[in-house]
């Protein structure tokens, strides 16, 4: 029956494929606890770590502070798309009276046979997912060590993408710190504007990151697909209050990301994906670099991107995005580099003395916040985005709004022109040499590999449960492709 299906969606469009999402009958029912013991163990740990407030911004708790305000008949104030937002929601925003309602209500609450079932579900989510519990439709993309798949959650339905890296591959290329430093960094770092990892689990011969699936493409993609004229001219996405979208987007992932202690290193529009409604994410985190325990030298990036002090190898925090930010800015408005090579990029008067692409029309203030950004002295480059927005281009943007999805995206992709690989284009890629030996004292490398993100998990799983019962979300199980 699975090489039915599979056989069927590969020549069907992506849109299509997502949107059926994965046929009823090949869904497994969502795990549970039934050990009375462990049960209990998780209640009282629920009891002591949470009051009604942080329930709300739980998955699971969220879906049965919802389920016992029907049977209590009490108005609790639990919108249900707080379960699609990030476990960054809080309960701030309620009126005092409904704050003083939830709190009366904690401890029936805690003594009803919705928390009972809250703890149970609860009891799962640090569970690790293994390749049983997805279903692979078919490619979306090759990577450096094998490639990209759209699957479904067999539990929830949901769609991800998969990036399945073949163990002798990374060995015979020596990339086992780039794969690993990608792992880390995105269970150490959850936002809206990275693409977040899910679960990570290995087989006999892959390692496998399950990721947001992203199916709007690349911003690469886009430029030249919906923005690029005939005779080379450029119509930026959106122009340049479009243009706005993406770099606060872009400013706001890397942000978290310093905040959690590491610099990114590789911003271009190529690393920057789209989902099906044109919301964007950073991906590819594997030349990202940990500077919490202090500067680093490292030479690392993509020529045309990185900035002075990468190529001379000086000490730098998270300066070097700030410059790769302006960067990739003048390439969303021109698919032009702004650096053609190294020696531009060292010259303090190409930026200065720069010749703005006549392929588009150039504020004033856009071309003073590149500079800014792109200035050699990274004591006066712009390097927050609380300096970011102070600047007079972006002065007035409304963040609130972009955190809560109230934006228009400039540009909506179609999901089934991303010119995804066929099956055949795929087979043969990453073939390894023969005699690249492999054995058990090598699969010690990746002994903790394995991973699930319990937030994620409880958002997916608990919205996958409430569309069984009739309410909002994915239906078919496909619809919803990310939990933003």
């Amino acid at each position: 029956m699975l090489d039915d299906v599979v056989g069927d969606v590969q020549s069907a469009g992506l849109a299509s494929i997502i949107q059926k999402g994965l046929p009823g009958n090949m869904k497994k029912k969502i795990p549970k606890e039934t050990e009375q013991g462990k049960i209990d163990a998780m209640k009282l740990k629920i009891q002591q770590n949470y009051d009604m407030q942080k329930a709300y911004t739980d998955g699971f708790g969220n879906l049965f502070l919802e389920r016992y305000s029907q049977v209590a008949g009490v108005d609790l104030t639990l919108p249900k798309t707080n379960r699609r937002m990030s476990r960054r929601i809080s309960a701030g925003g309620l009126s005092e009276d409904n704050k003083a309602v939830m709190q009366e209500h904690w401890e029936p609450f805690a003594q009803s046979e919705q928390f009972t079932e809250w703890a149970a579900y609860k009891c799962n989510e640090s569970t690790f997912a293994t390749d049983k519990d997805f279903v692979e439709m078919r490619a979306l993309g090759k990577g450096a060590f094998g490639a990209v798949f759209l699957v479904f959650n067999k539990y929830s339905g949901q769609g991800f993408a998969t990036k399945m890296m073949k163990k002798k591959m990374i060995k015979e290329k020596g990339n086992f710190d780039s794969v690993k430093v990608e792992k880390e960094v995105l269970s150490k770092c959850e936002s809206k504007f990275l693409v977040n990892l899910h679960y990570s689990y290995m087989t006999d011969t892959h390692v496998c990151l399950v990721l947001n699936l992203m199916a709007g493409g690349d911003c690469a993609f886009l430029l030249k697909q919906y923005c690029s004229k005939p005779g080379g001219a450029v119509d930026p996405p959106g122009g340049e209050e479009g243009v706005k979208f993406y770099t606060v987007s872009m400013a706001l992932g890397l942000q978290d990301l310093h905040d959690s202690g590491f610099v990114y290193l590789d911003l271009k529009p190529a690393n920057v994906l789209l989902n099906e409604k044109g919301y964007v994410r950073i991906s590819d985190m594997g030349l990202t670099y940990d500077i919490s325990g202090g500067p680093s030298k490292r030479r690392a990036g993509s020529p045309g991107y990185w900035p002075p002090e990468v190529i001379n190898q000086k000490p730098y925090t998270t300066q070097p995005d700030w410059w790769s930010l302006g960067a990739t800015v003048y390439a969303m408005m021109t698919d032009q580099r702004l650096f053609k090579n190294d020696e531009k990029t060292l010259d303090p008067d190409h930026i200065k003395n720069f010749e703005w692409a006549n392929s588009c029309t150039w504020s004033p203030e856009i071309k003073d916040f590149i500079q800014q950004l792109c200035t050699i002295d990274m004591e006066k480059r712009i390097t927050s985005v609380s300096k970011m927005l102070d600047h007079p281009w972006l002065r007035g943007f409304d963040v609130a709004g972009l955190n809560a999805n109230m934006f228009k995206p400039p540009i909506t992709p179609d999901v089934n022109n991303l010119n995804c690989p066929k099956p055949e284009e795929i087979g043969d890629f990453g073939k390894v040499a023969e005699d690249v030996p492999y054995d058990k004292e090598d699969d010690k490398m990746w002994s903790d590999w394995s991973y699930t993100n319990p937030a994620l998990y409880a958002n997916e799983m608990s919205m996958a449960m409430d569309s069984k019962k009739g309410g909002s979300g994915g239906g078919g199980g496909g619809g919803c492709c990310t939990i933003s």
